[in-house]
């Protein structure tokens, strides 16, 4: 059975908080300082953290501490807010939420506990969430260390492919993308079995049960609109782990047909 805490909402000018009633044992007093590009949280006792944010309707973005084993008391975390490609600042127009994983060294049955469940509006662009209390399939503590983290999706596109000045991807029509993740990481998550899961400004749009790399399919931008968007790839591990990545692109208007002369 889960056991639920309620959350309250603290604000404080360009930093808030999420507090509970009664905090979870291990993790309080988390804190987002996005004035000074902070986050900050505070142990109970020492333990093995995971830190994701990702978005309220569907994607992770990034995971900003990959299972750490980290000591009893404050951490500060520096993050500027982009994701895990680079491609977008998460702060600056997402709706976006943290989930925290961990287990204690010294448990016989490591227990994580995860923030999720109901979602709670702390401000225009931040989602809190309600913690919940559960076991988790995975038992990450069984895993080897080298093997036990998340990891980076990498895009590969046609190279005459037009792009803005500022580097960003061009699409008119069909476009062939394809998904891929480094070569050190094939020899373990490739087997640990994955499906991938493809994300357009949030939204579901395709997926495979069972993924495979290189990924390659062919995107059309036939139905959206004329603009800046974001492709997001989440390839998520059968063992709790995941590869993330993020495309921005622009679909270009489509050319208008010359004007007839008239004779």
């Amino acid at each position: 059975m889960q056991k639920l805490i309620i959350a309250a909402v603290i604000f404080l000018s360009t930093t808030f908080a999420m507090a509970t009633e009664a905090d979870d044992p291990v993790i309080k007093n988390f804190k987002l300082d996005k004035k000074n590009k902070s986050i900050s949280y505070e142990l109970t006792k020492p333990a093995t953290i995971r830190i994701r944010v990702g978005s309220i309707s569907g994607p992770q973005y990034k995971t900003l501490v990959n299972w750490e084993n980290q000591k009893k008391g404050k951490h500060i975390l520096r993050w500027d807010g982009k994701d895990t490609s680079g491609a977008f600042n998460i702060l600056d127009n997402r709706k976006f939420t943290f989930s925290f994983n961990y287990y204690l060294p010294n448990e016989n049955e490591p227990v994580m506990r995860e923030y999720a469940g109901s979602d709670i509006i702390l401000s225009d662009n931040f989602i809190g969430r309600v913690p919940v209390s559960s076991r988790i399939s995975q038992n990450h503590k069984k895993h080897k260390k080298q093997h036990c983290r998340d990891i980076e999706v990498l895009f590969k596109v046609p190279d005459n492919m037009p792009r803005t000045k500022e580097g960003i991807l061009k699409i008119q029509g069909m476009c062939p993308i394809t998904v891929e993740f480094p070569d050190q990481y094939k020899t373990w998550f490739g087997q640990e079995r994955f499906s991938i899961n493809i994300f357009i400004d949030d939204v579901f749009v395709k997926g495979e049960a069972m993924g495979y790399v290189p990924y390659t399919w062919n995107f059309d931008t036939q139905g959206i609109s004329k603009g800046k968007h974001l492709i997001t790839v989440n390839l998520k591990g059968f063992k709790d782990h995941i590869g993330v990545g993020s495309l921005p692109f622009v679909v270009e208007p489509a050319a208008s047909a010359p004007a007839k002369q008239e004779k």
